[in-house]
């Protein structure tokens, strides 16, 4: 019977070592998931910032290697590939030229969501979401929807010209 107390001891302890162990083990775990998933939001701010800055190098310094981006045209893996994405979307223009602003953005734990408007060289304005889902510090997935709003007529007219919409104020001729 002493044996036997022993024994039952003997596990009770073990396997309350092994629990305190696996509870350890998984709050460490979690924690680092945590952290690193704290920087979703950073790394959505330095993103947009540098695009913002038409910096490449600073841009592509936030993918993972292994990243996907989907845009409205297709999606495109691999940094290289991201690259010449990021470069074609840099041709609308310079900041001064064709203003990107972002106007708002949420996070919630690995995932950053930002909303912004571009107003591009030829006068639309393009409005948009980008999604980033970010793993250990780097974009590993980017999703980024685009509605096109067209430049106003008065802007395509140019100023001094108002196109047929002087000859609808004329008066009628007479005869």
């Amino acid at each position: 019977m002493l044996f036997r107390g022993i024994i039952i001891l003997l596990v009770a302890i073990l396997g309350a070592g092994y629990l305190n162990m696996s509870l350890t083990q998984s709050a460490g775990t979690a924690t680092e998931n945590q952290d690193a998933y704290a920087d979703a939001g950073a790394v959505a701010t330095h993103h947009l910032d540098s695009f913002m800055a038409r910096d490449i190098d600073a841009v592509m310094s936030d993918y993972a290697p292994d990243a996907v981006l989907v845009l409205p045209d297709g999606i495109y893996s691999g940094t290289e590939s991201i690259r010449e994405q990021i470069l074609k979307a840099f041709e609308n223009g310079d900041q001064d030229a064709a203003p990107f602003n972002v106007t708002g953005t949420q996070v919630a734990g690995s995932l950053a969501y930002a909303t912004w408007t571009w107003d591009m060289a030829d006068g639309s304005v393009a409005e948009g979401t980008d999604t980033f889902v970010v793993h250990n510090g780097k974009i590993a997935k980017q999703t980024v929807s685009i509605f096109m709003k067209e430049a106003p007529v008065a802007d395509m007219i140019g100023e001094g010209d108002t196109g047929d919409a002087d000859m609808m104020d004329a008066p009628a001729a007479e005869g």
